[in-house]
């Protein structure tokens, strides 16, 4: 009786520790409101973290197989950091299959072509083609580390606080791994100005983290 009390009212209005004990209880609809809240998160890290070869929609889909497979080990609390953590796990095996799938394109001659960003990703609309082509380019030039902090700092506009977090580091080390990320992101650039993009970028992306959390207030 407890818990259907924690599930009553619309899906849309529940906080993530409320959601998750809809769709524990197998609430109709709750495991579709868990996905429509989250997919373009995942779609979005699976397409600037993925690197050449891999396919993020694939990637999406496959770490909300995962989640929800684990969702009764998940502890209540936000869903963003664990997802985040479930997607760098499903990247991790996408690239090793990527590399595979790159040398066999090398031996045959038939190249691959990068997926599109999210329709309503920052950087998609801020950039042009070639730009954004320049910009992953120098992206796939960085660590998996590295790549990892620029995206979330600069190109999604997230504090120090929520990456470290997400990231399961102390503060200071994402600090550090910004600082040589985007080092590593000038020295891959074969023409200025792509950081200063990059600032665009994050302001669209803070702006539209900002509303986010304004959302997740109102749930809350």
């Amino acid at each position: 009786m407890g818990e259907s009390a924690q599930v009553l009212g619309p899906l849309e209005s529940l906080d993530d520790v409320a959601l998750h004990h809809a769709v524990l209880a197998g609430t109709p609809g709750a495991r579709g409101q868990f996905y429509l809240r989250h997919v373009a998160a995942v779609l979005r890290w699976s397409t600037r973290l993925g690197g050449r070869g891999v396919d993020p929609e694939g990637v999406t889909h496959e770490v909300f197989i995962v989640a929800l497979e684990k969702i009764c080990r998940f502890r209540p609390g936000r869903f963003e950091p664990w997802l985040f953590a479930i997607t760098r796990r499903v990247l991790a095996n996408h690239r090793r299959r990527a590399r595979a799938r790159e040398v066999w394109s090398r031996l045959t001659g038939v190249q691959q072509e990068r997926m599109r960003p999210p329709a309503d990703d920052p950087l998609d609309a801020s950039l042009r083609n070639e730009q954004r082509s320049a910009v992953f380019q120098c992206l796939d030039a960085l660590s998996v580390k590295h790549r990892e902090v620029l995206v979330l700092c600069v190109m999604e506009g997230r504090t120090a606080v929520e990456v470290a977090a997400m990231l399961g580091v102390p503060q200071g080390t994402v600090y550090t791994r910004l600082h040589y990320a985007k080092d590593a992101f000038r020295q891959a650039s074969e023409r200025g100005g792509l950081l200063d993009l990059l600032a665009g970028a994050e302001a669209a992306a803070g702006s539209q983290s900002r509303a986010g959390r304004g959302t997740r207030r109102e749930r809350s």
